[in-house]
């Protein structure tokens, strides 16, 4: 039981580290993402040269979220504040979910039932931690893929933008360690629920 206990405090902790970089990338890479789509090349007297348009969803042109002419919300609300609200609201709810968390591990459980809670949730465990190391496996393939395709076939390395690619590549981790954060959160909070 106490190398139960210990090993869920690490996978606590390695979730946690998770939940917050997660956060901090929905924080960094829409900023990162808007800076490359709407940077004027410097030195060009501010004239943007014609866009090449090679296809897919890398070559799509995002307007500036920040210009309330392009694109308005509720009445002149510029995307980029829409956007960032709705961060806010994914940070109350994860407050929220926190909040849920604390109370139902702090609930008082009878013995035997906790055991076979702490039983059900070390199953669970391994099969999350068995999945995560395949979809980490995958990853590496699909990651390879994705600098191939975008940096070498659809010449970004050699425009100057690698830090598209590297954008393209870390959303992909996001959505991974979102999916792999909520899996895990379900399953502790159905063990403690139980």
């Amino acid at each position: 039981m106490m190398s139960l206990n210990r090993s869920g405090q690490q996978l606590k902790r390695a979730l946690v580290s998770v939940a917050s970089m997660l956060f901090t990338w929905l924080l960094v890479l829409p900023a990162l993402a808007q800076e490359h789509m709407g940077a004027a090349p410097a030195g060009n007297g501010g004239v943007v040269p014609p866009v090449v348009h090679r296809g897919g969803e890398a070559s799509l042109i995002v307007p500036r979220l920040d210009d309330p002419s392009v694109a308005s919300f509720f009445g002149g609300t510029a995307g980029a504040t829409l956007l960032y609200a709705g961060i806010g609201v994914c940070a109350v709810g994860m407050l929220f979910a926190f909040m849920i968390y604390k109370n139902l591990e702090n609930a008082p459980v009878h013995k035997s039932m906790l055991e076979v809670s702490e039983l059900i949730y070390a199953t669970c465990k391994t099969y999350l931690l068995t999945q995560l190391k395949f979809i980490m496996i995958l990853e590496l393939f699909i990651g390879s893929i994705i600098v191939y395709y975008f940096g070498i076939a659809q010449h970004y390395f050699a425009e100057g933008k690698a830090g598209q690619v590297f954008i393209i590549l870390g959303f992909s981790l996001v959505g991974i360690a979102g999916s792999c954060a909520v899996a895990w959160f379900g399953i502790r909070v159905n063990t403690f629920a139980n």
